[in-house]
């Protein structure tokens, strides 16, 4: 047997070994801080200990682009504001929308997530809210 298909073949079997499982809950939460909450969320199904992981995440990055309706997108964020482990700070807060309703309607619902975000220790908040006006 040739170095090279030795070596292939050793590879082979050492990518099947999930490393991932293996690291504490801290440092997988410190790797879900860099995504956006939509996609940390989606490592919920991976498996019961991921389940909640995702939650405990320090940094909140909502953006209503990826959603098909801007009702489902505040249900998101509303769920996932109130689910969060209330002892844990946030370290980033991010909302960024482009609602096509009532500019009231969104001011209401950004000030009750500030309002949140706010009754937590907290580094840093941003929001973006971009109207579109039909013409």
């Amino acid at each position: 047997m040739s170095y090279s298909s030795h070596k292939k073949r050793r590879l082979r079997k050492s990518s099947k070994v999930d490393r991932i499982s293996d690291l504490p809950d801290s440092i997988l939460s410190h790797i879900l801080y860099f995504l956006p909450t939509k996609l940390a969320a989606t490592t919920s199904v991976l498996s019961k200990r991921w389940k909640r992981l995702w939650l405990s995440v320090l940094s909140l990055d909502f953006d209503s682009s990826g959603f098909k309706t801007f009702d489902l997108f505040l249900r998101v964020v509303y769920s996932t504001m109130y689910c969060r482990e209330i002892t844990l700070p946030i370290h980033s807060f991010r909302f960024k929308s482009h609602a096509n309703s009532s500019t009231d309607i969104v001011q209401k619902d950004v000030n009750q997530f500030f309002y949140h975000v706010l009754n937590v220790e907290y580094k840093t908040c941003t929001s973006t809210c971009l109207r579109v006006i039909a013409r």
